[in-house]
């Protein structure tokens, strides 16, 4: 409930960005680890609901990026990595933002490339640097037809 409160008091175009009345003064309610779990809402709240899409977009960008790389790639396994990527940043996002907003249930998840997270940040950044990897240096003699 704490999470819709924060990101309903942003409105449209927020309160600035570290002028949360909500974020900043602990006093007046209580979001538990808005750090992590709950940074959706603090970015609803200080930035608005554009920030909040424009948010989303940047999400949303990477994930498609991964898939166009999974595409491009020049082996099976170079695109199956990239596929498997961006569906873990997807399933991530969507349960991160579902948490903040109410749909679905606090598990503890953090929004990728925004949360606070020692582990979650180096396996996110892991992730992506073996999509760079796939799309840069696919394996050598590995052929599609063979598989089939």
């Amino acid at each position: 409930m704490q999470s819709r409160l924060f990101i309903g008091s942003g409105k449209l175009f927020g309160q600035g960005l570290y002028n949360g009345t909500l974020t900043q003064h602990t006093g007046l309610t209580r979001l538990p680890e808005k750090h992590t779990d709950f940074i959706f809402a603090v970015a609803g709240e200080e930035l608005g609901m554009m920030g909040c899409m424009v948010i989303m977009l940047l999400l949303v960008a990477v994930i498609v990026r991964c898939l166009y790389i999974s595409t491009k790639a020049k082996s099976m396994l170079s695109s199956l990595v990239c596929v498997g990527v961006a569906g873990m940043l997807m399933f991530q996002t969507f349960v991160n933002i579902g948490m903040c907003i109410g749909v679905a249930p606090v598990i503890g998840i953090t929004l990728p490339f925004f949360s606070y997270g020692g582990s979650s940040v180096l396996a996110t950044f892991m992730a992506m640097g073996m999509v760079s990897s796939a799309r840069m240096h696919p394996k050598i003699g590995w052929h599609t037809d063979d598989v089939l």
